[in-house]
């Protein structure tokens, strides 16, 4: 699936969602109908999406979080990650396409260097659901001064790392 696709669906995900900037990315899963937990994974993993369900009386999904992970704005990004999957990889909003995915006990993981297309392309979606265009280019000029972006600035803003707003902006085109 093409990049600019993919931010698209992410950043409508986010605008019916109605999220702020820095919001409860906990709470998205719990309104998703899905659990989190914190557990000690297999060596590299930091997170994964497993225990997928059709059933009413179950949660449709879990996402499992090392608990290794400190930082807030990488445990954040790790859960959007596994949210990519989830929409993307598995038509989460595809109610036909869900339950014949849940029956086939597929885990997504996210390791310290994961590399392959469905794994870049659930980094896109988490960048572009956690920093939607709009919002992140409107941030961006809030902290732009004397030629130069504040980039602790605007990641304080969206709850991300440094290194991921560096690299949205990048993406965006906002700087090089």
């Amino acid at each position: 699936m093409h990049n600019r696709i993919i931010e698209e669906y992410a950043e409508r995900i986010n605008n019916t969602l109605n999220l702020e900037n820095d919001f409860d990315i906990e709470n998205v899963v719990i309104g998703l109908d899905g659990t989190l937990e914190e557990t000690t994974l297999n060596s590299g993993v930091i997170a994964q999406l497993t225990d997928l369900s059709d059933e009413e009386d179950k949660p449709k999904f879990k996402i499992q979080i090392s608990d290794l992970i400190v930082s807030e704005q990488r445990r954040r990004f790790s859960i959007a990650h596994e949210l990519g999957h989830l929409f993307i990889h598995l038509d989460f909003l595809n109610e036909e396409k869900w339950a014949n995915n849940c029956r086939k006990s597929i885990i997504y993981h996210r390791e310290e260097m994961s590399t392959g297309i469905e794994e870049t392309e659930a980094n896109t979606f988490a960048a572009a659901f956690l920093m939607p265009t709009d919002k992140f280019i409107k941030v961006s000029n809030c902290y732009f001064n004397d030629d130069r972006y504040d980039l602790k600035k605007i990641a304080q803003q969206f709850n991300v790392s440094k290194e991921s707003a560096y690299y949205r902006g990048v993406n965006l085109g906002i700087w090089v």
